[in-house]
């Protein structure tokens, strides 16, 4: 069965710390075998707080899903370069 995640993002406000970030997610997403299936579009918040940016991410299994978070949270200059 496949997992998922949702990210709720803020919008990166430093160009060079974004495209560092595009750079990192896609070898993320090439080791962890990501795809994302829904988000590239415009959305309404109709509850709770405004998030500039929603994604739906697909994993080949919730195991792999969580691998992944676990891969990531190891890494928090991923995470902390924007």
């Amino acid at each position: 069965m496949a997992g998922y995640w949702i990210v709720r993002a803020s919008a990166c406000r430093a160009q060079e710390a974004a495209a560092e970030y595009s750079k990192l997610w896609g070898e993320i997403a090439n080791r962890c075998r990501a795809k994302i299936i829904a988000g590239r579009g415009d959305h309404q918040t109709v509850e709770g707080e405004h998030r500039p940016r929603i994604l739906i991410i697909e994993f080949p299994t919730y195991q792999n899903a969580l691998d992944c978070y676990i891969m990531v949270q190891i890494m928090p200059s991923l995470w902390n370069s924007h």
